[in-house]
């Protein structure tokens, strides 16, 4: 990863100053954007990792692009069931509900809930599959089944996650503010 974000160079206008952590992200898709030919699944991987580093750093748009770009490769190169093709679709359901795509949300959330079963990376895409349902139930006023799916993703997030994380702490958290 460093690779990818030693072109973030300072501003000539600049020179004293350090690129930002935007800046090395942005140098960095870029980088990954033009290399890794011979290997599309590992490209869609990282791409997939910027892109949620990148939403991190308020760059919603191109994490947008990213995800959306990750998403079309690990579909074309990764079975049904693979943790990475499953985290790339729950974000992008993720994404899709804050775009106010409900349908395009749960459509996603779902399939990530019904294929992707084993593993800690399968449970860590689970859990945010269903924060995603969770969110939508509520805004249906549905709050007994959002609960519900609460609760599946703090179980999805202890097993995706080591038990004293700080993800496992934000599902707890978020399971009591549903409740």
């Amino acid at each position: 990863m460093f690779d990818l974000m030693a072109s973030a160079e300072t501003s000539a206008n600049q020179p004293d100053r350090e690129p930002s952590s935007r800046e090395m992200m942005l140098a960095a898709l870029q980088r990954a954007r033009a290399g890794f030919g011979e290997q599309p699944r590992l490209k869609g991987e990282i791409l997939l990792d910027l892109g949620h580093m990148l939403g991190r750093l308020g760059a919603d748009e191109e994490s947008a692009q990213a995800l959306r770009e990750s998403m079309g490769l690990l579909s074309g190169h990764a079975p049904a069931e693979d943790p990475a093709l499953n985290n790339a679709r729950a974000r992008l359901a993720e994404l899709a509900q804050a775009e106010g795509q409900s349908d395009a949300a749960r459509g996603e959330a779902l399939t990530v809930v019904g294929r992707c079963q084993e593993g800690a990376g399968c449970a860590s895409a689970r859990a945010l599959a269903r924060v995603v349902l969770c969110n939508l139930e509520l805004q249906a006023g549905h709050p007994d089944e959002a609960y519900a799916h609460m609760r599946l993703s703090v179980h999805d997030s202890a097993k995706g996650f080591a038990n004293q994380s700080a993800e496992v702490a934000m599902a707890w958290k978020n399971l009591a503010v549903v409740a």
